[in-house]
């Protein structure tokens, strides 16, 4: 399935709070977005793979942190470290 807001058999949830008002992310990925004051929001997104849905957010270009699941912080804590063993 990917990410996206709708629910498959094997679907994961991945939450986060995103450092920006919800009016401004909100369209620009799927998923539920609500307020968490006046600038934050949380991200609820749908899928069956961890790493799609770390590499959808880290698209987005925006200060976030993972709030669940442990498997979610996992993928971006691998994605972080390729680029920085990678030979630039």
């Amino acid at each position: 399935m990917g990410v996206g807001s709708g629910v498959a058999g094997g679907a994961q949830s991945g939450a986060l709070s995103r450092y920006r008002p919800a009016e401004r992310m909100a369209g620009r990925t799927q998923g539920v977005v609500e307020p968490a004051g006046p600038d934050r929001c949380v991200l609820t997104l749908r899928g069956d793979d961890p790493h799609l849905m770390a590499v959808v957010v880290a698209f987005l270009d925006v200060d976030f942190e993972v709030i669940e699941p442990v498997e979610l912080k996992d993928r971006f804590q691998a994605l972080g470290r390729r680029p920085l063993s990678s030979r630039i």
